[in-house]
């Protein structure tokens, strides 16, 4: 985490120009009061998926193992559409969103051997640090453009999709998370159509 502070007198005022997408749970929108950064407000739900992340990016920051492919967890902060998650918001180098290496595939910007790669990386990467994709979606691997080629990051769905007894085991156990992990993983994958 970085020095950035989340410290406010009153709830950050987010408004309809601030807003990014939405995915079932939750709306996300540009942070006003820094554009590099973006808000995860949860919508209403029966489960929390921001209480999730928080717990499990709390975990992980204990454990030292943050991978370079999840966007940074900057902390909570109210705001007047209730309470949200900071974070880094992924963009690309000309500054605009970055954008699904599901979009990217499917416009054949990339092919799906350059995809498969990525995911490999990526996956190698997870399991290795015992960090489970547990809420899998098409769409939550963004690949950032930099002038070195992309970088993916994962924008969503870290942990389980329930708070409860899952999310503590693949907080504490890491044999755990990665048996789980190479079970999601497949899930991905066929999300993907590859």
């Amino acid at each position: 985490m970085s020095s950035f502070s989340l410290a406010l007198d009153q709830p950050l005022l987010l408004k309809e120009s601030d807003f990014i997408g939405k995915g079932n749970e939750r709306a996300c929108y540009t942070n006003p009061l820094n554009e590099k950064l973006c808000v995860k407000v949860q919508k209403r739900s029966h489960r929390s998926q921001n209480k999730i992340e928080k717990y499990y990016y709390t975990k992980l920051k204990k454990r030292k193992n943050l991978s370079p492919f999840i966007s940074k967890y900057y902390g909570e902060v109210s705001t007047n559409m209730g309470e949200g998650l900071v974070f880094e918001k992924v963009t690309d180098l000309d500054g605009s969103s970055s954008q699904s290496i599901y979009a990217l595939l499917k416009s054949k910007i990339i092919s799906e051997a350059e995809a498969r790669e990525i995911l490999r990386t990526v996956f190698k990467d997870l399991y290795k640090n015992a960090i489970l994709l547990g809420d899998v979606t098409k769409d939550q691997i963004l690949l950032q453009k930099t002038e070195n080629g992309y970088i993916p990051k994962i924008i969503d769905g870290l942990g389980t999709r329930r708070y409860g007894l899952k999310l503590f085991l693949v907080s504490n156990f890491k044999s755990f998370a990665r048996f789980k992990l190479v079970k999601r993983w497949k899930t991905l994958e066929h999300a993907l159509g590859i």
